[in-house]
């Protein structure tokens, strides 16, 4: 059977401001520093886009919580705790930028809290499949890791954590998981 590359979508002009938006937010929390936009003219000007779609961008900013607009006194980044902080988008943008500290710790509090418990649940519920499918992605995970094939080795360790929570048999959980995985790279 041939194996086809996948074709990879070009990224929007609406998807590329938003980016370069929260990056800005992003590196502004990172540094630990506030961030006020130009107003609209100034950063349609620097962008090189039309008014439409920077209030696009910004509205997609503003309901992941990363900003707000106000009508005559412009947009400005909101802290990090109003954020919806297991977005996709924002788990990407963050992945984009390299290591934070603070949110790398949070993460590993987050894990540390949750992960025992599931794992319990999935030692009591699990299928034999199951368990199986939870044995198999942890020994590939270990030989990718062995091999230096980190690349591998994160997606098979993202699978291994989605089975564990499939074990669990918890809607919850299972959503959970679903939303704060996302692959780098």
């Amino acid at each position: 059977m041939i194996s086809f590359p996948q074709i990879k979508v070009p990224e929007n002009l609406h998807s590329r401001v938003t980016r370069v938006l929260a990056l800005q937010v992003l590196e502004a929390e990172r540094d630990s520093r506030s961030l006020v936009f130009p107003n609209e003219t100034e950063l349609c000007h620097q962008l090189g886009v039309s008014r439409t779609i920077l209030r696009e961008a910004v509205k997609v900013l503003a309901d992941k919580g990363m900003v707000e607009a106000r009508q005559k006194l412009g947009t400005c980044a909101k802290p990090r705790t109003a954020w919806n902080q297991l977005d996709p988008d924002i788990l990407g943008w963050w992945a984009e930028l390299g290591p934070d500290t603070h949110f790398l710790r949070d993460l590993c509090e987050v894990r540390l809290a949750i992960e025992p418990t599931a794992s319990g649940f999935a030692a009591v519920r699990a299928t034999s499949d199951e368990i199986e499918a939870i044995g198999r992605y942890l020994k590939l995970r270990e030989a990718k890791v062995k091999a230096s094939n980190f690349g591998e080795a994160v997606d098979l360790n993202l699978e291994f954590h989605s089975a564990v929570a499939a074990a669990c048999h918890n809607s919850l959980l299972e959503q959970l998981n679903r939303r704060s995985a996302v692959r780098c790279g």
